[in-house]
């Protein structure tokens, strides 16, 4: 991965992680703001994953998880930012657009972390892809997230703020761990 581009995910993910952190800490303010708050932090992890899958792609590893995560991600945060309709249905059911899109990314970041592992496995390698897990962590984070607030959205919708920012947070997580793991452009 070149520099720029690991730089850019940094930036993005930590990004991520300050919007997450302030969500989380304002819950008030969040459902206030909620359609923007989700749809920068989509928006955020978009670029984010779009740099690291042009990346692996010139390095010959075409990871269409993350690009279809990206794609994913940017349609969903452009459609909150931009359409008030979107906007008042996100109001009335942010607790399941937000549920399913941590699940989805979730599971996007579990297969990519066994698409790392293996590859450690495979290959030994002692530099490339040692910290799978942490993709793997963060994915289940997600799901485990997406769960709770479909199987109980009345309790979810009290801290709506929280998970919210843990949502973001974990997702920017996510984008910095990744900046670290892939390997060095040559």
């Amino acid at each position: 991965m070149k520099g720029i581009t690991r730089v850019l995910l940094i930036i993005c993910g930590v990004a991520t992680c300050i919007s997450g952190l302030y969500c989380m800490f304002y819950p008030g303010q969040t459902y206030s703001m909620v359609g923007y708050c989700v749809g920068v932090s989509m928006i955020l992890d978009a670029v984010g994953n779009f740099s690291l899958w042009w990346e692996l792609r010139k390095a010959g590893a075409d990871e269409l998880m993350l690009l279809f995560g990206a794609i994913l991600s940017a349609v969903f945060g452009f459609f909150v930012i931009n359409n008030e309709v979107l906007q008042a249905g996100i109001d009335l059911y942010i607790i399941y657009y937000l549920a399913i899109w941590m699940i989805i990314r979730g599971c996007m970041y579990i297969s990519f972390a066994h698409k790392l592992h293996k590859f450690h496995k495979e290959w030994n390698t002692q530099q490339i892809a040692t910290k799978w897990y942490l993709p793997l962590i963060l994915g289940i984070l997600m799901i485990v997230s997406g769960v709770v607030s479909i199987a109980n959205p009345g309790a979810m919708g009290s801290t709506l703020g929280f998970f919210i920012g843990f949502g973001a947070f974990s997702a920017g997580g996510s984008m910095v761990a990744l900046a670290f793991i892939a390997p060095a452009a040559e």
